[in-house]
């Protein structure tokens, strides 16, 4: 501010400015340095509130939902998930070395596990297909990392298998039919005060290990973060997919994505990127196989090679939304709706694109410019400012996000 005011009183001296210009000037560059605030303090990653139906609890007794069966264990953090459609499947999981203690109800559909390890909790919360285990991890010194004894298979074990998408996903699958059935998500991690810490699973034979992503804060024991630190894993039953769509594109040209164009595919509940959920719009699906996923997300080259690496299925948006979502989606200073058409058909969602070069959405609707074209002035000042203080700021404030590395 003092730098403001030395300005302004030098153009006034010089008499470049009357006396309303100066006060026009003055009060538009402090709407642009409130702007920038607001936007910086907004992309903070905080931990996402879930809007799930509670589900109360009877500890040792089966809790029945619309699509899924689960127990958890009166004294140890265990439980058993499977559900309804397949129940010859079931994934069960075990904390090892877990210390049996009388949980505390908190409420009807959470329970508290104290101390189950030296200065660790676990709490459960119970929703409508949807089981989240909470470990808290309270002081500097008590353990990070944490083996679960899985018993995932019941019934004829050769039908089923846990797949491990890369220590971000663990799927229960039916290898015979390829159906995916139950999904535990990208474990969510935050210390005390918000900053997000990288987790991951690894399987390890029958023992699934959950621990820091980043060596040097397995080695460290996340000395780095404030306590207590909060882990969040959700195991729930999988009912859709997620497409990441493009909106806009960058020019004309073959080789970008197109408006409508599949960027990628991936679970339900995938933390997509801050980022991405400007550039791209999500859409759920029906669940598909993993050759589906693998065939709308392929990308192919031109028989004239006239584009490389271009996106062979697409799907129009604009039909599935009305005009006030469709402007928010194409606002690249709003965060964009989820477009949920899991309650269709396969083949009335996907297009097979017949010109790789051009969208299929109707040139009517569709965009052809970059979304981030319709920055308003005063957001592409702001983003201007970004790009120079955020080098800074990531010295200090943790800005890790899980995307999916999309581009086009």
């Amino acid at each position: 501010m003092e730098v403001l005011g030395f300005i302004l009183s030098k153009v006034s001296m010089n008499n470049f400015f009357n006396k309303k210009q100066t006060i026009l000037i003055t009060v538009t560059i402090l709407f642009i340095a409130v702007y920038f605030l607001f936007s910086l303090f907004q992309s903070k990653k905080t931990p996402e509130v879930s809007t799930l139906r509670p589900v109360d609890i009877s500890l040792g007794n089966a809790i029945i939902t619309k699509n899924a069966v689960y127990e958890i264990d009166k004294t140890l953090p265990s439980f058993n998930f499977f559900t309804k459609k397949d129940k010859n499947a079931k994934l069960s999981m075990s904390l090892i070395n877990a210390t049996p203690v009388s949980p505390k109800k908190i409420n009807n559909n959470t329970y508290l596990y104290s101390n189950v390890f030296p200065d660790v909790d676990v709490k459960y919360r119970s929703y409508d297909d949807n089981l989240q285990s909470n470990i808290i991890i309270k002081k500097f010194g008590a353990q990070t990392a944490f083996e679960y004894d899985l018993n995932n298979l019941f019934g004829d074990s050769s039908d089923y298998e846990l797949k491990d998408t890369g220590g971000l996903f663990v799927v229960l699958m039916n290898k015979s039919t390829g159906e995916e059935l139950v999904n535990l998500k990208i474990p969510q991690v935050y210390d005390a005060n918000n900053r997000f810490i990288a987790y991951h699973y690894r399987l390890a034979g029958s023992k699934l290990i959950l621990e820091p992503h980043r060596k040097n804060e397995r080695d460290n024991s996340l000395s780095a973060y404030t306590y207590p630190i909060y882990i969040s894993i959700d195991t729930e039953v999988r009912l859709y997919d997620e497409v990441l769509v493009k909106v806009g594109q960058n020019n004309l040209q073959g080789g970008n994505l197109k408006d409508g164009d599949i960027s990628s595919i991936r679970p339900a509940g995938w933390l997509w990127g801050a980022q991405e959920k400007r550039d791209f719009v999500v859409v759920r699906v029906p669940k598909m196989t993993q050759e589906q996923r693998l065939l709308f997300s392929n990308r192919i080259d031109s028989k004239n090679d006239v584009v490389s690496n271009a996106s062979q299925y697409a799907i129009d948006y604009t039909k599935f939304v009305s005009s006030s979502d469709l402007d928010i989606i194409r606002n690249y200073e709003k965060t964009n709706p989820v477009i949920d058409l899991s309650h269709l058909s396969i083949d009335d969602i996907f297009i097979k694109k017949d010109n790789l070069t051009s969208s299929t959405i109707p040139p009517n609707k569709r965009l052809t410019k970059n979304v981030r074209d319709n920055l308003s002035f005063f957001s592409k000042v702001a983003k201007g400012i970004n790009k120079v203080i955020r080098p800074a700021l990531a010295q200090t404030i943790n800005t890790y996000t899980i995307g999916s590395g999309t581009c086009g």
